[in-house]
C-alpha cells in the first residue's frame, strides 16, 4: 500500500493502493508509522510524499470505513486521519508533496501535512469538498489552509463551495507552490527535497515546530474538538443521505 526508496538522502513514500488511493484505517495507521520512521532515521534528511497511481494522489478516506454494510456511520477512519496529522506535522524534517492526479477531501489533507506541495500542471486536481457529503474540515484543517498560505478567499471556495480546483487554481490561491509539468513532477520535488537538506537540519526542525505554534497555537483543543464533532456530523440525516450511496456499493460488491 506505501512503496518506499531511498536515495541521497531523500525517502520517496509512494501511495499504492488501487485503484484511487483510498485512505482506510490500514493506509493511515502506516502512514502515521512512515512519518515516525523518517524522524527516527538519521540517513533519511527529507521525505517526498507521491502516488504510484497516474489519475489520483487520492480519493479521500475509504467509504467502507465511514459507512458499514448496516448504513451505520463509522469514525475510525477520520480519527486515524488525526493522528496521520500530527504524525506528518511533527516530522522535523523537510517535507514534499507530488499531487499527480486527485486529492480530494482527505487526500487534500494528507497533502496539507507537508511543508511544500507540487502539483501536475495536467492532471492535478485538489478539493476540500466535504460539504458535499454533509461533513466539515473542522477548525482544524481550516486553520491548516490559513497557515500554509491559503487566501481567505480561496478557503471559501475549498470549505464552503467544496469546489474542486485545477492546478493553475490552486497555485493563485496558495494551496500549492509549484505547478511542473507532470512527466517532471517527481523530479522537481525531489530536487526540491535535495535543496532543502543543504539548510541546518536542527534549525529547520526548530523554525518548522515555532511556525506551526505561532500560527496554530491550539492544535491540540482543535483536534479534541474535531474528535467530538465528527460523529455529531457523519450521524446527521444529510450526511447519511449523502454517504448512502456508499453502503449500497458496499453491499452490492459483497453479494
Amino acid at each position: 500500500m506505501i512503496t518506499l526508496e531511498d536515495r541521497d538522502g531523500v525517502r520517496t513514500l509512494s501511495l499504492d493502493r488501487p485503484p484511487s488511493n483510498n485512505l482506510s484505517g490500514a493506509i493511515l495507521d502506516r502512514l502515521a508509522q512512515a512519518a515516525r520512521d523518517a524522524a527516527a532515521e538519521p540517513s533519511v534528511k527529507a521525505v517526498v510524499l507521491r502516488s504510484s497511481l497516474p489519475k489520483y494522489f487520492s480519493a479521500g478516506l475509504d467509504g467502507n470505513d465511514l459507512v458499514g454494510a448496516d448504513g451505520n456511520p463509522r469514525t475510525f477512519a477520520f480519527e486515524r486521519l488525526l493522528l496521520m496529522y500530527r504524525a506528518w506535522l511533527e516530522l522535523p524534517k523537510p517535507t514534499i508533496a507530488a499531487i499527480d492526479g486527485y486529492a480530494l477531501a482527505g487526500g487534500c489533507i494528507v497533502a496539507m501535512t507537508c511543508d511544500f506541495r507540487f502539483i501536475s500542471k495536467e492532471t492535478g486536481r485538489m478539493a476540500l469538498n466535504e460539504v458535499k457529503l454533509g461533513l466539515s474540515p473542522t477548525p482544524l484543517f481550516l486553520s491548516r489552509l490559513l497557515s500554509i498560505g491559503v487566501s481567505p478567499a480561496g478557503v471559501r471556495q475549498l470549505a464552503l463551495k467544496g469546489r474542486t480546483l485545477r492546478s493553475e487554481e490552486a497555485l493563485a490561491i496558495g494551496l500549492v507552490d509549484r505547478v511542473v509539468p507532470s512527466a517532471e513532477l517527481h523530479a522537481e520535488a525531489f530536487a526540491e527535497a535535495r535543496a532543502l537538506i543543504k539548510l541546518p537540519p536542527m534549525a529547520y526542525g526548530l523554525v518548522k515546530r515555532h511556525l506551526m505554534g505561532s500560527i496554530s497555537p491550539h492544535v491540540e483543543t482543535r483536534m479534541r474538538d474535531a474528535q467530538a464533532e465528527f460523529p455529531k456530523l457523519i450521524g446527521s440525516p444529510e450526511a447519511k443521505e449523502a454517504l448512502g450511496g456508499v453502503a449500497s456499493r458496499k453491499q452490492s460488491s459483497e453479494a
